[in-house]
């Protein structure tokens, strides 16, 4: 009942205010809006960094993941490559430096001595995966993760990876394409036999065989 008559009085105290004095009433409410948005963005942003600051502490994601034939076979820590008294069988790691947002993604095919590497620097305008009269937007950067890594490689094991994992979509068969159109508005076609590799400024396709 208080709350209600709390309430009751500050109504009657508004309605007299915009009576007697609409001047100072109107510039009230729009100091009062003013600030409502201004408190409002400010909650907004220390509450996603707040949220960013519990997903660390709280959880303590693996770093390495073993990949074989697109399934992730194997989760460790880096520091903890070392203690493996037997290596899983896989066709690649990745590395994932979950110290930043976005976790930047980074494709080994062996066992690196250290973790290291480079952001390109341009990213694809589109990259497109082309199967029968299926086409899936391949997101290789967005606000979660990044794999624009110099010396990453597209080929079919990534794809293959990266469809299932990422994208949610499985490849039927062999026959496929990527239709990529890259930083310089330059659009070129990816077959299942060639590889892409990412270099600092550009980027090399090749033979996959």
């Amino acid at each position: 009942m208080r709350t209600i008559y709390i309430f009751g009085a500050v109504i009657v105290f508004g309605f007299n205010l915009l009576y007697l004095y609409p001047e100072y009433y109107e510039k009230l409410m729009i100091t009062f809006s003013y600030n409502c948005i201004y408190y409002y963005s400010r909650f907004q942003s220390y509450y996603t960094k707040l949220n960013k600051l519990l997903s660390f502490c709280g959880n303590d994601p693996y770093d390495i993941e073993f990949i074989k034939n697109g399934e992730v076979v194997y989760k460790t820590y880096k520091h903890n490559l070392n203690l493996l008294k037997v290596v899983p069988s896989f066709d690649f790691i990745i590395y994932s430096d979950n110290k930043l947002i976005p976790v930047n993604k980074v494709v080994y095919n062996s066992i690196p001595s250290e973790f290291t590497y480079t952001i390109p620097n341009f990213k694809f305008i589109i990259v497109n995966f082309i199967q029968n009269d299926n086409v899936v937007q391949l997101n290789l950067s967005n606000d979660k993760h990044n794999y624009y890594i110099v010396n990453n490689v597209l080929n079919e094991k990534f794809l293959l990876y990266f469809l299932k994992n990422i994208e949610n979509h499985k490849i039927q068969g062999k026959e496929y394409k990527l239709q990529i159109m890259d930083h310089n508005i330059i659009e070129f076609e990816l077959l299942p036999t060639e590889c892409l590799i990412f270099n600092t400024d550009d980027y090399i396709t090749q033979s996959s065989e």
